[in-house]
């Protein structure tokens, strides 16, 4: 039965399904039933997709707390802790259309249900992302990525209130819009962002932690944590429900065929800059990029969960 529903998804898994003998009967029957403007759309947009690559892995950890975010599709923290035992490398590959919105979240190591908070926040992005106009400027997809922050923030405080269990969990978060016109990143707590152009990798997002609050202001540092481990957040997604507690840091760049990196802190703990650029080098191609990335991170140091996502821009 052909979906009356004219969705892009519908059709599209629909129209790569059916049993038709050729190419052109699948086409000749798809344009009988669906309406031409919406195929137009379709394979107009078919011509603006962007390539992401993503790899995590569990390390030593008993619970998977990193969640991603790939266009339209979540990875959800919960319930990968079986396919990722053993320090066995998780991979994904998608294309998606333009706009569109990457993420890693990172639940809170030390807080309770860290898997809930990452999954939530990355959920709550998509769906605030979701309504998004196909030629939305970066400007539009980053109110929408704003508001959407924030509404994450307070289902994570509010989850945490009403089910004794979560009470406390949080996520870091790092996250990537992607439009025809530019990009623009955004981050809470230590999950990066790098920009990988002509062999030369660069630092998009900005750390919030007590060691980056000590080096703005030009204090020495007395915490027990280093330049890698932060010493501490300061600001995560489920801290408080002010609008000053979901503030990212955004950096703003064109599009020109670079790659950005988005990552938890379980690769940047294990991996300085200088070691994560010649990784990205090295490699023969974007997958292998990533899967290298957490290889080399978990063999170093597999007391967290590693996860990296690469977008080709």
């Amino acid at each position: 039965m052909i979906p009356d529903a004219h969705s892009e998804e519908e059709f599209r898994v629909y129209f790569s399904g059916m049993k038709c003998r050729t190419e052109y009967e699948r086409i000749g029957y798809g344009l009988a039933r669906f309406p031409l403007m919406r195929l137009a759309r379709l394979f107009a947009k078919r011509g603006r997709l962007i390539s992401a690559y993503g790899a995590s892995c569990i390390g030593s950890r008993s619970q998977q707390q990193d969640a991603l975010l790939f266009g339209d599709t979540v990875i959800p923290a919960a319930g990968r802790n079986g396919d990722a035992s053993g320090g066995e490398i998780e991979t994904w590959q998608r294309s998606c259309c333009l706009p569109s919105v990457f993420a890693v979240a990172d639940g809170m190591g030390g807080c309770n249900a860290g898997c809930v908070a990452s999954t939530l926040c990355v959920e709550t992005i998509r769906d605030g992302c979701s309504q998004i106009a196909d030629d939305a400027s970066i400007e539009c997809m980053a109110d929408a990525v704003r508001d959407a922050i924030e509404r994450a923030n307070r289902r994570i405080v509010e989850y945490g209130n009403e089910n004794p269990g979560c009470r406390g969990m949080g996520t870091t978060l790092v996250a990537l819009a992607v439009c025809e016109d530019g990009c623009r990143a955004f981050n809470l707590g230590d999950s990066r962002a790098y920009l990988f152009r002509d062999g030369a990798l660069s630092r998009l997002s900005k750390d919030h932690t007590a060691f980056q609050r000590a080096l703005d202001l030009n204090l020495p540092f007395a915490g027990k944590g280093n330049l890698s481990e932060g010493g501490g957040l300061t600001r995560y997604l489920g801290q408080g429900d002010s609008t000053f507690a979901a503030q990212a840091y955004e950096a703003c760049f064109e599009r020109d065929s670079a790659f950005v990196l988005l990552c938890s802190d379980g690769l940047t703990k294990a991996l300085d800059d200088r070691e994560i650029e010649s990784l990205l080098v090295g490699a023969d191609d974007p997958m292998a990029c990533c899967c290298g990335l957490v290889s080399r991170a978990a063999s170093i140091d597999e007391s967290d969960n590693v996860s990296v996502l690469l977008v080709k821009v």
